[in-house]
């Protein structure tokens, strides 16, 4: 399986495609897809869009980075097709990366003229 795109800001959903195989089968009304390890995750519902891709979007409200934790956090990523009783969550190295948002600290130039290519420096905090 492979994630596109594999990271998105903590703060807000993501679309993210999941490309794989064998996605359009009889139980791909509860396909869903898994954040987190086996003692802290989110489960969010997938669509299958065909037999080798699907979608679902990333949570935004359930996940929180501790205070003192790094901006950026990888989770593990999974995807089930049955029962939560069975354990039916893949086994993979895909895990996507949650980023909070660079606050903008200033641009410079501040303004451009229209019709004309100028570089312009864009300094964040991070």
């Amino acid at each position: 399986d492979t994630l596109y795109p594999s990271s998105g800001p903590i703060s807000e959903n993501t679309n993210i495609l999941v490309s794989g195989k064998g996605f359009n089968n009889l139980l791909k009304d509860d396909a869903r897809c898994k954040f987190g390890t086996d003692d802290n995750y989110v489960i969010v519902e997938a669509q299958v869009l065909d037999n080798e891709h699907l979608i679902c979007k990333s949570p935004s409200e359930e996940i929180q980075l501790p205070e003192n934790a790094d901006d950026v956090i990888s989770l593990p990523f999974s995807i089930a097709f049955e029962q939560d009783m069975y354990y039916p969550y893949t086994e993979g190295p895909q895990k996507f990366r949650l980023y909070r948002h660079p606050n903008l600290i200033d641009i410079d130039p501040s303004n451009a003229q229209i019709g004309r290519l100028t570089e312009v420096f864009v300094i964040a905090d991070q």
